[in-house]
Order: C-alpha cells, then sequence, then structure tokens
C-alpha cells in the first residue's frame, strides 16, 4: 500500500517542516524524499506544501492531511509493535493433520516438549487414516508418511522412519527364526493395507536385495494393533523401529533378520504456502529437530 508509506512520509516531513530534516530521520536522500511528495500530491490532487527557499508550510489541505495521517500512522506502528511483541511471545492455534500411528508414537512426544516451551501455542489434531484436503478444510499443515503425489502443497522432509521385522519370542519358538530372506515366504505375516491390496517387503544387504511379495496372514491399517498382535504371537510384523523399541526392552518382541536393513520411509510435513506464521514456523523447525533426533 503506497499510500500509507507515503502519508508516514508527509507526516514526517509536516512534523519538522524541514525535507533535510525528515530526509535525515527517516535514513533516506533528500531528492527521494520531494520526489515522493510530490507524488503524493499529484495522486491526492491537492497541494499539501508550499515550498519557498527558506520556509516549508502546510496548506488548509496539507493541516488536514497530516492531522489525519498523524493518527493512522500511529495506529498503524502501534500495530506492527503489537505483532512484535506476539513474536516475543508466541501464540495461537496449529490445526494438524495426521495419521494415528505416526502421531501416537512419533509426535504425541513432541506436542509435549513443545506445549511446554511455548504455553500459549495451542493445538487442534485430527488423527486420521483419512487425508485432509489443505486447500478446502481449516487444516495448517499435515504430516505425511511415504512419497507424494504431485501437488501445489510446499512439503518438507522432516524425518526418515527406520523399520525392521519383529515378532514374539513364543512364535519363534513354535515356528523358528528366519535366518534369510527367503524363510518369509514359511511364516505367518502381519502387514498393513495397501490401495492396490499388494504388498512387498525390500530387504537388503551390502550387494543384496531381496523383495518378498507379502501374504499376510492379517491386514490391517493400525500398527499399535500391529504391534499387539505380534506380541500376542500371531507371525512376523513390519513395525517403526522407534515403535517395537519398548517391547523389545520388554522381551515382547524380538528383532527377525536384524542384519538386513528395510527401506527409510520418508515423512513430510505439508503447508498450503512457504510464507508460515511464526508459530507455524517454530513447530515446523522444532518437529524436524524432534524426530531427527
Amino acid at each position: 500500500m503506497q499510500w500509507l508509506s507515503d502519508m508516514a512520509l508527509f507526516v514526517e516531513v509536516a512534523k519538522t517542516r524541514s525535507f533535510t530534516k525528515a530526509a535525515n530521520n527517516l535514513a533516506m536522500p533528500t531528492s527521494t524524499l520531494s520526489r515522493r511528495i510530490s507524488q503524493l500530491e499529484q495522486h491526492l490532487g491537492l497541494r499539501l506544501l508550499n515550498r519557498s527557499t527558506r520556509s516549508l508550510e502546510l496548506t488548509e489541505a496539507g493541516q488536514q492531511y497530516y492531522e489525519r495521517g498523524q493518527w493512522i500512522v500511529s495506529e498503524a506502528q502501534a500495530a506492527q509493535e503489537d505483532i512484535m511483541r506476539l513474536n516475543k511471545s508466541p501464540s495461537g492455534l496449529i490445526r494438524l493433520s495426521l495419521a494415528v500411528d505416526f502421531g501416537m508414537y512419533y509426535i504425541a512426544p513432541l506436542v509435549a516438549a513443545f506445549t511446554q516451551r511455548y504455553p500459549l501455542i495451542r493445538f487442534d489434531l485430527d488423527l486420521s487414516a483419512r487425508r485432509a484436503d489443505l486447500l478446502s478444510e481449516p487444516v495448517d499443515m499435515a504430516i505425511r508418511m511415504g512419497e507424494l503425489a504431485d501437488s501445489s502443497l510446499y512439503a518438507r522432509l522432516i524425518a526418515h522412519v527406520p523399520l525392521g521385522l519383529y515378532a514374539a519370542p513364543a512364535y519363534l519358538a513354535q515356528y523358528g527364526t528366519p535366518q534369510q530372506p527367503d524363510d518369509l515366504q514359511h511364516h505367518q505375516c502381519i502387514d498393513f493395507k495397501t490401495n492396490d491390496g499388494k504388498s512387498v517387503w525390500h530387504l537388503s544387504q551390502r550387494q543384496q536385495h531381496y523383495e518378498f511379495s507379502v501374504n499376510a496372514a492379517i491386514r490391517l491399517n493400525n500398527m499399535g494393533m500391529a504391534q499387539q498382535l505380534a506380541c500376542m504371537g500371531l507371525g512376523i510384523c513390519l513395525l517403526g523401529k522407534q515403535v517395537a523399541a519398548p517391547e523389545v526392552q520388554r522381551g515382547q518382541l524380538v528383532p527377525v533378520l536384524s542384519d538386513w536393513q528395510l527401506p527409510l520411509v520418508p515423512a513430510y510435513a505439508l503447508t498450503t504456502t512457504r510464507l508460515l506464521p511464526q508459530r507455524l514456523r517454530l513447530w515446523l523447525d522444532f518437529l524436524a529437530e524432534g524426530l531427527t533426533s
């Protein structure tokens, strides 16, 4: 809004009654300031200043414009200062959409730590397998796992999630422990639903790569339940390593084929714009740092 900027320049000139003093206060060349005021007068169609070699006086229109403009500029500066104070104490609502499993196991601890650091920031969390439409729904940010489809959204990679295969000691005692990926075809497996109904586990070790087409005994869409079923001895399950870690420590799950690696799963934060308000910038940086560590 050029007119507001020009109004602020005029107010400074009217207050000092000098182009030179006003230019010094504004840290700009006197010639530039004079030209901007002339352009403002042309835009308004009125003379605001009577210039002479020795004095600078306000016209009647200039006096009215100064009185009104002084208040407007003052209010604009106050609004700017208020916003800057908000930056010192971040506040507001973050509306977040994400999958249930990722939210429970990875995001919940970060939300707790973040709200301790920024107690004036609140969260509205939508945990669902449904993918919210950021362009039409009241959502500030979505967190998505896996490779992304092309879209108009802005994506920031925030983590690579490591995966592993796990089974209960009782299951392995009954059916044996796989020594090679080929052995998986003789085992019951617990797997996750996919859009096409097919699932492949990719395992690698040095220069060796193996693809196992999973014929799952149980297929579902919730990692928490998959973990529980694995602990109950119903088969070998693909889990996030962070998800499985507590059960491994308690002895309820055992890593399977731990010398083989599975691909890391990328996690992205999606927004409709790169120009984020401060609370979202803080959360995004905190999220990326927390998931990386």
